[in-house]
């Protein structure tokens, strides 16, 4: 799975690939009137998510709340993820748009570019096992 990173922060996925709003809310500054319940709780979302669940390809998670806890919080499709950044700021709604952006306009590596990064990361994980610090 690609990483997404918004404002700097890394939004996690659940295993069943849906994103953490959390994560999120955390990235746009975790206001207490924004949090992914509030968001959930409004009619429009409530509107849009129902539209979304009549729209998607059978079997598709439109969203899912998870208990507290490591691993919890509540997690959302990418449709619900653009949805409430959009509804957290127009700031926020940017930083999603363009992070999915970024995320789709990746260029997969060619298998040498692959091989290189593999070998580079050997390099570090040799060099950690032999105790030899990190060189920025």
């Amino acid at each position: 799975m690609n990483s997404l990173k918004i404002a700097g922060i890394k939004i996690s996925q659940n295993e069943n690939g849906l994103y953490s709003l959390n994560d999120l809310h955390r990235a746009s500054g975790g206001l207490a009137k924004q949090t992914p319940y509030e968001f959930l709780r409004s009619d429009r979302t409530k509107a849009f998510i129902a539209v979304l669940g009549r729209n998607v390809k059978a079997g598709y998670p439109v969203f899912t709340e998870t208990a507290r806890g490591v691993g919890g919080g509540t997690f959302g499709c990418k449709e619900v993820l653009v949805a409430y950044g959009s509804w957290l700021s127009p700031e926020m709604n940017v930083e999603v748009h363009q992070a999915f952006i970024e995320k789709i306009e990746q260029k997969p590596l060619s298998p040498a570019e692959q091989i290189h990064q593999m070998s580079g990361w050997m390099v570090q994980a040799e060099q950690k096992l032999a105790g030899i610090p990190e060189v920025l």
